[in-house]
């Protein structure tokens, strides 16, 4: 779903170029009517009868029952959902969801995005202690920005308690649990003996 809205904008503007083409060609078909242009007429420098031809004898084949009809049903299906999901993606909702700190219809809406909130939690999840990495942080918000979940998971050094560990960072990520009513979910590890040999 990430891709949809570069590719649909990628479509949208070979689509405009296309539509550019075709106003120009009427251009020039209608300059034709004063000026003779000749041999530079659009459908002579296409070939457009030739491409009539051939896309008349594809177009009588598929139109025959067999296993050419049966192909272009399936093209034509995989046609309407690619065109169904370009839609979705040009069309879909682009602004981040908000997490909302406080708002009201007179003074407006104060929140952060979702994506700011997992930094800071990276940065938060850090000062525990005992705590040598954040190796994610997710964070997922309610509709409406009135809540959501914050999970952090963590390496911890060697010889230290995962209790307390976890106590730390949950300790650590209040800054931003409590104001934005983020339930939080911490997970500890412990470094492996192969990363240690790395090292």
């Amino acid at each position: 779903m990430i891709l949809l809205r570069p590719l649909a904008h990628l479509v949208g503007f070979l689509w405009a170029v296309l539509l550019a083409l075709f106003c120009l060609g009427i251009a020039l078909f209608c300059l034709d009517g004063l000026i003779s242009l000749g041999s530079a007429r659009p459908d002579r420098l296409l070939h457009l009868p030739r491409v009539r031809m051939k896309v008349g004898h594809f177009l009588a084949q598929l139109e025959a029952p067999g296993h050419a009809a049966i192909l272009a049903l399936l093209c034509g299906l995989v046609a309407v959902v690619a065109g169904l999901m370009l839609a979705y993606g040009l069309l879909g909702r682009g602004t981040e969801q908000l997490a909302v700190l406080e708002g009201n219809d007179s003074e407006g809406t104060l929140g952060a995005r979702r994506r700011t909130l997992g930094q800071i939690g990276r940065v938060l999840a850090g000062e525990g202690s005992d705590v040598i990495a954040v190796k994610r942080v997710r964070v997922r918000l309610r509709r409406g920005g009135g809540g959501g979940r914050l999970r952090v998971r963590t390496m911890r050094a060697r010889g230290s308690e995962e209790s307390v560990v976890k106590s730390a960072v949950e300790e650590a990520l209040t800054p931003i649990t409590a104001p934005f009513s983020l339930r939080q979910r911490v997970a500890s590890s412990r470094p492996s003996e192969r990363s240690d040999a790395r090292r």
